[in-house]
Formats: structure tokens, C-alpha cells, sequence
């Protein structure tokens, strides 16, 4: 086995397992997960957009504020009302309830599981 072939399966197993734990992560915050409205209240401007969303999850009286980890290209307004998804026992483990926000990291993660795979099974000819 050559040495590129090592390198593309690992890689092909690595990007699968992170792929596949966000997407289990964004699947389970979407079916179990409590919807409540939220706030825009800043935006981080590192390399990329990162929102900053203010809430108040269900059934409780304290808000929380939460920063997104992921950057999509949609431009963000400080003061917007977003609809969020959090855990319900755990409101700190919360999504902007958007399709880049929820589903961008899975995808890409699985896309580069998948072109990973097909450069290990060219190496593997």
C-alpha cells in the first residue's frame, strides 16, 4: 500500500466521522430541540461573519447569548430576529435555525469524506 493511499483513507475516515457527528448534532438539535425567536445582537468579523444571537430559551426567564462557530455568506444585521434552535437542557448548545447555520459543516466535512475516498481508491490502483 502506498503511502498516499494511507494518507487519502485517513483523511476519508477523519473527514466521515467529523461529518457525520455535526450532521447527527444538527439532526437532533432540529427534531428535539426547542424553537424560540432571538436577537442579532452582534457580529464578529474574524475571517468570515459570525453572528451573535440573544434568546430567551423556552420556559426559562434568564437570556442567553450565544456566538455561531459557523460563517456563512449571508450578511447579518445587528437588531434582526432570527429563529433559533437550542437543546432544552442545555440552551447554551444553540443554532440560528438557517440552512447554512444547521447544515453548511456537515456537508462540507462529508464532501471532502468523499473526495478523500475517491483520491484513496485512485492510489489504491
Amino acid at each position: 500500500m502506498s503511502a498516499v493511499f494511507l494518507l487519502a483513507a485517513g483523511l476519508c475516515a477523519v473527514f466521515t466521522s467529523i461529518g457525520l457527528y455535526a450532521l447527527w448534532r444538527a439532526i437532533r438539535l432540529v427534531v428535539l430541540g426547542a424553537r424560540v425567536t432571538g436577537v442579532i445582537t452582534e457580529v464578529e468579523r474574524d475571517s468570515g461573519e459570525f453572528p451573535v444571537v440573544t434568546f430567551r430559551p423556552e420556559g426559562r426567564s434568564e437570556q442567553v447569548t450565544v456566538r455561531s462557530d459557523v460563517s456563512t455568506s449571508r450578511a447579518w444585521r445587528v437588531g434582526e430576529s432570527v429563529e433559533v434552535l437550542h437543546a432544552r437542557h442545555d440552551p447554551s448548545v444553540a443554532r440560528i435555525a438557517s440552512t447554512g447555520q444547521l447544515w453548511s459543516f456537515p456537508i462540507v466535512m462529508l464532501v471532502l469524506a468523499l473526495v478523500a475516498g475517491v483520491a484513496a481508491a485512485m492510489a489504491a490502483r
